[in-house]
């Protein structure tokens, strides 16, 4: 520490031990460092020579908060090795020299207007001539138009844009079908018995009631042709040509293989054949068996 109390008079950032382009966090850090050392509170060692140490460090820090950068000292390859940092760290000391607390920050989401504001820049800060405050303008603004031809944010040109492409082996979404449907309140139903259940409820006959000024005899209008509409669908009976040579054995063995039963149905007894002991799904069926297999059908039932 002797060294600063030469002959010759040191800079404050030859004082600190500081490079021209230390940022605020930097100078900060280095000023405690410092002060810390030397300081006679600190070290309890109360002599004039401490003291004099401790007052340098204090005015040499405050001399370089009070300044404003260095603009020799920034150029395009500073910015090149980390623009982030020393970008945010000079805007911020010329806003805070300037007297500009609500100027835009380099990190702001809103670049444009950063630019926009440093990228034209114009202080009301008194200098000593008008000579030196718009020299001071004009290295701000060639400084704004360096660090904006290297932010990839306002180069749009440069930026890649990533176009999302679904993955073939992504499943496609399977959109739902129902054989039976409300208009009214836009569901779907895979019965009849459903269908007509809803068709009966509350909340389809409050849909109703704004649409009809009869709610309750158009919902038993629906009701009646829900159950009388016929929903089996067309069987399309091939060309002779089409039809395979084992058509007729495999119609054989259809009919002979007992269906399950299906809703309401007859007895056993009178679907079941008395030699063949066969309980079918129906008294046609069984009636059909009895043509095909036996000679009397009616002595078969």
């Amino acid at each position: 520490m002797g060294n600063r109390h030469s002959q010759i008079k040191k800079s404050p950032y030859e004082i600190l031990d500081l490079s021209p382009i230390s940022t605020k966090r930097e100078i900060k850090d280095r000023y405690k460092t410092l002060i810390l050392e030397v300081h006679p509170d600190v070290q309890k060692v109360h002599s004039s020579q401490a003291s004099k140490e401790a007052v340098e460090i204090m005015e040499a820090y405050r001399s370089i908060m009070k300044s404003p950068p260095r603009f020799e000292f920034y150029n395009e390859e500073l910015f090149r090795k980390d623009l982030r940092k020393y970008a945010e760290d000079f805007f911020e000391r010329v806003s805070d020299y300037c007297g500009i607390p609500s100027a835009p920050k380099f990190g702001d989401p809103d670049f444009e207007r950063f630019y926009q504001v440093f990228s034209n820049f114009r202080t009301q800060k008194t200098f000593e001539t008008e000579e030196e405050k718009s020299e001071f303008c004009r290295n701000v603004r060639r400084i704004a138009r360096v660090v904006r031809s290297l932010d990839k944010r306002a180069n749009v040109e440069s930026l890649s844009i990533e176009v999302y492409q679904p993955s073939p082996k992504a499943k496609e979404k399977k959109i739902k079908t129902y054989p039976f449907s409300c208009s009214h309140c836009d569901k779907g139903f895979h019965s009849r018995n459903q269908v007509i259940n809803h068709f009966r409820s509350k909340k389809h006959f409050e849909k109703v009631s704004l649409v009809s000024e009869t709610p309750k005899e158009y919902v038993e209008n629906q009701i009646q042709e829900i159950a009388e509409e016929d929903f089996s669908e067309p069987v399309c009976e091939p060309c002779v040509d089409q039809i395979p040579e084992n058509a007729e054995r495999h119609c054989a063995e259809e009919q002979e293989t007992p269906k399950k039963p299906t809703g309401r149905q007859e007895p056993v007894p009178f679907r079941t054949c008395a030699e063949c002991k066969i309980v079918f799904g129906g008294r046609a069926e069984l009636l059909m068996h009895l043509k095909t297999a036996h000679k009397n059908p009616e002595n078969r039932i």
